[in-house]
């Protein structure tokens, strides 16, 4: 499978935005509380029928 120009373009801007993404979703929040939603969110979609495993 091959990219097209114009979606190759978007892989690298998304790529380069990224980590500021990545920072701003988690300013304020500790690591302690981001894991701790992680894990009820995973247990929630266990319960409702899903496997409860992140992507690998």
């Amino acid at each position: 499978m091959t990219s097209t120009e114009a979606g190759e373009a978007g892989r690298r801007r998304a790529g380069e935005r990224s980590p500021r993404v990545r920072h701003q979703a988690h300013e304020g929040i500790s690591t302690a509380d981001f894991v701790t939603t992680i894990d009820v969110l995973r247990r929630r979609g266990a319960d409702l029928g899903g496997d409860g495993d992140p992507p690998g």
